[in-house]
């Protein structure tokens, strides 16, 4: 798994935004931070499209690369937590809804307006 990336979209070596993209198919969780040259408008616009959390023109100062970090740190952490708390919602919605199902009585829902919800 990866959880951060940090990529140069215009490495020599490979291509940064293609790795980016295989990166995010892949592990779609993933922070990305893409750093670039000055000037480099649309390939910004294109990561940012992807899906990067920051984008950092090169030269990159060591502080703003950390604080971007520790940034994409905690926007994953929030993310995950939000999934775990997700998934416990829908385990608590399904463990509901068969308890509902298996009462013999008549059960009616309303919602605050006193609307029928569920019956």
């Amino acid at each position: 798994m990866i959880d951060i990336l940090v990529a140069d979209l215009k490495a020599r070596e490979i291509d940064g935004l293609g790795l980016s993209k295989l990166v995010r198919d892949k592990y779609p969780n993933t922070q990305i931070i893409a750093i670039s040259d000055h000037g480099d408008a649309h390939i910004a616009v294109e990561a940012l499209k992807l899906g990067a959390c920051d984008f950092l023109q090169k030269p990159v100062d060591s502080e703003v690369l950390l604080l971007s970090i520790e940034s994409a740190a905690e926007k994953w952490r929030l993310r995950n937590k939000l999934q775990l708390a997700y998934g416990a919602l829908e385990k608590e919605k399904e463990f509901l809804a068969v308890t509902l199902r298996s009462i013999g009585d008549a059960v009616i829902a309303t919602n605050l307006f006193g609307r029928v919800t569920m019956m």
